[in-house]
């Protein structure tokens, strides 16, 4: 494998022109007429961007909406041209960016593989090669001989997935598609994400869920309205980035925390906290700081077809951020799980460390390698009371000596 990197981008921008009438627009676009009109301003979706990325590092790019991380991940893709700077992309890129872009609805499933192969640049033979390990893939059987607009978008996805992902590239680009489908489809496509990373792809990772950032990407690229804020240690950028979506002024987007519906094969069927041996319950929960003893209590399902999943604890403070967190695949936990597919369990927290506040708990049901998440609960929320003037979030251990 080659020492050089993958992706190099030296003071890369990108901008679009702006007219104050829709008619001047168009005449822009028409070569014989377009250096009579000139435009009224311009937009700068991407401003004097320079990093570098290498085989077989995955980078994850943060931002809020239009800070520029569509725009860069299709200058890499090759889908538009930058307006300044350099760009160089070694070896073959696939995007997943808009499943099934380039589809012909008319066109049956085996034809639009043809096509997007073709359209991906491989050769016809190339692709006639991997046509049947892409309908397997899919799973649609007989239905790839029918016409793409008879598919259900469950179909339609799976089947642009299995295209997208068919050949080995030596650049992955994902846009908020780590995975796609229903049940163990879902994971299926998950898995085959992170062999590709484990065999070394680069990977170019854009996501509102900080956790898959967290856990997935060797560093992490935050974009602000077109330029890079900081690139570094994914831990870094990620705690810096979520302080400032935790400021008074702005509202968070999508997170890891966001719900989910059990859709993707596994769901949360009871969780609550137990206090004072009384029920688990999901409403407040009042504890003595260092003296009160908790429990969470933790019942689950994941199709028996996928393997034994795991369980994270997160505990955040009343401004959202992350207090501490624990998790099976963390403690090296095996969940036990009856062969219908359901699962109990419970997690003990004795004499809460916590300091006065008010704390929130939720639950993530998570895949065998603890990145992939099935579904997420908010639990309950704590109120922690206590007598002494301690300051701070919790407790440390310490002792006291004197000479």
């Amino acid at each position: 494998m080659s020492s050089d990197p993958t992706i190099q981008l030296s003071h890369v921008g990108k901008t679009y022109p702006g007219f104050s009438h829709p008619a001047k627009h168009l005449a822009h676009l028409l070569p014989a007429i377009d250096r009579w009109v000139q435009p009224s301003r311009h937009y700068h979706a991407l401003s004097d961007v320079s990093l570098d990325v290498h085989p077989g590092e995955c980078l994850g790019i943060v931002g809020t909406n239009g800070a520029g991380k569509s725009t860069l991940l299709q200058l890499v893709a090759g889908i538009i041209q930058p307006s300044g700077g350099e760009l160089l992309v070694r070896g073959r890129v696939a995007a997943l960016l808009e499943l099934g872009a380039g589809f012909n609805p008319r066109f049956t499933g085996r034809e639009n593989i043809i096509l997007n192969g073709v359209l991906l640049g491989l050769s016809h033979a190339e692709v006639t090669g991997h046509v049947d390990a892409i309908i397997e893939f899919s799973e649609l059987g007989d239905k790839i001989d029918q016409p793409v607009s008879t598919y259900s978008s469950g179909m339609f996805v799976r089947l642009a997935f299995a295209v997208a992902t068919a050949v080995m590239p030596d650049v992955l680009i994902i846009d908020e598609a780590l995975s796609v489908g229903d049940g163990a489809f879902a994971k299926k496509s998950f898995d085959r994400i992170m062999a590709m990373k484990d065999q070394g792809v680069t990977i170019l990772f854009c996501s509102h869920a900080t956790y898959h950032v967290d856990t997935i990407c060797d560093r992490a690229l935050w974009l602000d309205q077109g330029a890079v804020k900081i690139i570094g240690p994914t831990a870094d950028v990620l705690d810096a980035y979520n302080q400032f979506l935790l400021q008074p002024e702005r509202q968070q987007g999508p997170s890891a925390n966001s719900k989910h519906d059990g859709k993707h094969g596994g769901k949360f069927l009871r969780v609550g906290l137990v206090h004072q041996n009384q029920k688990p319950t999901e409403d407040v929960v009042i504890l003595e700081s260092g003296v009160s003893d908790v429990s969470l209590e933790i019942e689950g399902y994941l199709s028996p077809d996928l393997p034994t999943p795991h369980v994270g604890v997160v505990i955040n403070d009343a401004s959202g951020h992350n207090v501490t967190s624990c998790g099976t695949h963390v403690d090296q936990f095996m969940v036990d799980r009856a062969v219908d597919g359901c699962f109990q369990l419970a997690c003990a927290f004795p004499a809460v460390p916590l300091l006065r506040g008010v704390y929130t708990v939720h639950v993530f049901l998570l895949c065998e390698r603890g990145i992939h998440i099935y579904d997420t609960r908010q639990v309950a929320t704590i109120k922690v009371v206590q007598a002494d003037p301690s300051l701070g979030l919790f407790r440390i251990p310490h002792r006291w000596s004197s000479s």
